[in-house]
């Protein structure tokens, strides 16, 4: 992803594989105790988030970008389709880029996406 220094830029990266992780994948994980679940939030609308971002061009690109990677994988994923997600993302620029802005509209994608 590409920006001027002065702009924020999201990077994201596919995650490593935790080798303690790898041994506990065969192990039973117990069983979720039957609570009342709250009622669904509405969902989140990127473009509305992004619009109040005054700049930006190349973490609004990034953002549209990685929402259109989510919704494919999940489409992939209800095919049989194996595609992690990337989990590590990097918000790089100068002072005052904005990035509590660029951070809730990250925040606002993966939870509404996941």
């Amino acid at each position: 992803i590409f920006a001027s220094p002065s702009q924020c830029r999201l990077v994201a990266r596919a995650p490593r594989r935790d080798r303690r992780a790898a041994g506990k994948e065969n192990e039973a994980a117990p069983a979720p105790a039957a609570a009342a679940a709250p009622p669904p939030a509405p969902p989140f609308d990127l473009e509305a988030e992004l619009e109040a971002v005054v700049g930006l061009a190349g973490a609004k690109d990034a953002l549209r970008s990685l929402r259109n990677r989510l919704v494919v994988g999940k489409k992939r994923a209800a095919l049989g389709v194996v595609d992690a997600p990337p989990r590590l993302y990097l918000l790089v620029g100068a002072p005052g880029a904005a990035f509590g802005a660029v951070a809730r509209a990250l925040a606002g994608l993966l939870g509404d996406l996941r």
